[in-house]
């Protein structure tokens, strides 16, 4: 009887640490888009090593409206007269009229890879969608290659200066994160796995069955 009772506690256990671990992973992948310290692979580590931390460290203090129509991508935010323009020169860019770089978060196979693509100057909210694309501009890999097509789900931000150097850094801050279909509108994160909100406590979505356990005593 004993050896029975135990199977039932152990298979029982076993049933409630399989969604308690459930629980948590899908809380580890909601971190990201709002927790840019996880849930998302920065590319830019391979040219210039604390680039991710770096800008998971900027303040969100810019609003981004994002949309992609006729072959431009506009990434129309609040901050782009406010914030300092840069210095220095990255190749042929000069970075004294540019206040920002564009973001493009991109999923490949089941993972959000995020890097850098253009630079903005003073004022500026459009950039060319063929300009989104490798490996001249998501330069390392998974997206050296990467193609935008209809149906690509894009994740678009912009953010201070940070494109190879973080010497170049003219602010610290970063717009939201908005995720865009192209062909088709903006996508609600919940559509893609992410939530804004820790389910409660006591909610169904984390409350795991005790029943198989207390209906041991009946046995």
């Amino acid at each position: 009887m004993f050896k029975t009772i135990y199977k039932k506690i152990a298979s029982s256990l076993s049933i409630a640490l399989a969604a308690i671990a459930f629980s948590f992973s899908m809380n580890a992948n909601a971190a990201f888009p709002d927790d840019l310290n996880s849930g998302v692979v920065f590319i830019e580590e391979g040219i210039v090593p604390g680039t991710g931390a770096f800008v998971a460290s900027f303040a969100q203090t810019a609003t981004l409206d994002a949309r992609i129509t006729g072959g431009n991508v506009i990434m129309e935010y609040d901050k782009k007269n406010t914030w300092p323009l840069g210095s220095g020169q990255i190749g042929t860019t000069n970075l004294n009229c540019c206040v920002a770089n564009a973001w493009a978060f991109i999923e490949v196979d089941g993972v959000w890879y995020g890097g850098t693509w253009e630079f903005l100057r003073n004022g500026q909210t459009g950039k060319l969608l063929s300009a989104l694309t490798g490996p001249k501009h998501l330069r390392l890999p998974p997206l050296q290659n990467y193609v935008a097509r209809n149906g690509d789900v894009i994740g678009l931000m912009v953010a201070g200066i940070t494109r190879a150097g973080l010497q170049f850094n003219n602010v610290r801050e970063r717009s939201n994160i908005v995720f865009y279909r192209v062909g088709g509108g903006v996508v609600d994160p919940s559509e893609l796995g992410f939530t804004t909100e820790e389910p409660a406590a006591d909610s169904q979505a984390t409350k795991v069955p005790l029943a198989p356990i207390i209906e041991l005593i009946d046995d």
